[in-house]
């Protein structure tokens, strides 16, 4: 997206996105607000994890996300 201010007019240049990307931003937003969410009851004690998928590269990223952002956390709540 491109924004800029010329002689006191506002111009924005945005590109649709398909389908498939606006869902992949969705479910960003959604993983990420039960993570904020779970870090704010738990005052920060207790990670969240969601699991995408049975595949490789879900097992990969739940795998990273436990041993990298959630190694020092009392619990994790795997979803």
């Amino acid at each position: 997206m491109e924004l800029r201010i010329d002689d006191g007019e506002f111009f924005a240049v945005v590109e649709p996105i398909t389908a498939g990307q606006e869902l992949r931003l969705r479910y960003g937003r959604w993983v990420r607000q039960r993570r904020e969410l779970v870090e704010e009851i738990s005052d920060g004690r207790i990670g969240y994890v969601h699991v995408q998928g049975m595949n490789d590269r879900s097992y990969r990223t739940v795998y990273s996300e436990i041993m990298g952002r959630n190694f020092d956390k009392e619990a994790i709540i795997v979803d």
